[in-house]
C-alpha cells in the first residue's frame, strides 16, 4: 500500500529502527531518535543496494518519489545511482573550486612568476574585484563572454576604464569582443524580423 503524508506524519519513533514502505524499493527508515530519512531499495549488478534521499520533511514525499523515478531511469539505463550521486557532488565540489575569483588568482600568481610588473598585477587584482561582486563564486565555465562583456559594459558606464584593461592584459580579446557584438547584432536583427 503506498504511503500517505498522514501516515508519514503519525509514524512514532519505537525502540529500533523500522521501515515505512511505499513502493517500487522507495521506505521511510524511522529511527528512535525520530528522525526520518526516506531510503530506496534496488539491485544493481545483481547485489541489493540502498541510496539516500534526505530526511523527512525536508524533502517531501513526492520529492522522494520523484527521486525514486529519477534513480528508476538510471537504473534502465545501467546506471548505479549511487555512483551517479557521487559523481555529481565531485563534479560539484570541482565546479565549486573552478570559481571566477579563485581561477583569476591562478592567473595573477601565474603572471608573478612569470615576472609581470607589480603596477600590472595590481591592476589585474583591481579588476578581479571589481567584477568579482557578481562573478566570484559562479563557476568560470558558467560566465559567457555576453556576461563579462556585459559587466565590463555596466562598469564602464560608471566611468571606469575596463576596454583597454580587458583587451591588451588577455581578460578578453579583440576576437571574443568582436564575436559578442557581431553575434548581439544578430540576435536582435533576427529578432525584430516578423
Amino acid at each position: 500500500m503506498a504511503l500517505t503524508d498522514t501516515a508519514i506524519h503519525n509514524a512514532k519513533p519505537a525502540g529500533k529502527p523500522y521501515k515505512v514502505t511505499d513502493s517500487l524499493g522507495l521506505y521511510l527508515l524511522v529511527n528512535p531518535s525520530g528522525s526520518k530519512l526516506w531510503r530506496i531499495k534496488y539491485r544493481f549488478d545483481g547485489v541489493e543496494r540502498k541510496l539516500s534521499i534526505g530526511a523527512y520533511p525536508e524533502i517531501t514525499l513526492a520529492e522522494a518519489r520523484a527521486a525514486r523515478d529519477a534513480a528508476r531511469k538510471q537504473l534502465a539505463h545501467a546506471v548505479d545511482p549511487n555512483v551517479a550521486k557521487r559523481q555529481a557532488r565531485i563534479e560539484a565540489r570541482i565546479r565549486a573550486s573552478h570559481s571566477f575569483a579563485s581561477v583569476a588568482e591562478e592567473l595573477i600568481e601565474k603572471r608573478a612568476r612569470e615576472g609581470l610588473a607589480e603596477p600590472t598585477l595590481e591592476k589585474m587584482r583591481w579588476f578581479v574585484k571589481l567584477m568579482g561582486a557578481d562573478f566570484r563564486k559562479r563557476p568560470v565555465t558558467d560566465i559567457t563572454p555576453q556576461e563579462l562583456l556585459h559587466e565590463l559594459q555596466k562598469h564602464e558606464r560608471r566611468g571606469r576604464d575596463c576596454q583597454e584593461f580587458r583587451v591588451r592584459r588577455g581578460i578578453m580579446g579583440n576576437k571574443e569582443i568582436h564575436y559578442v557584438t557581431t553575434q548581439r547584432a544578430f540576435d536582435t536583427e533576427r529578432h525584430s524580423r516578423p
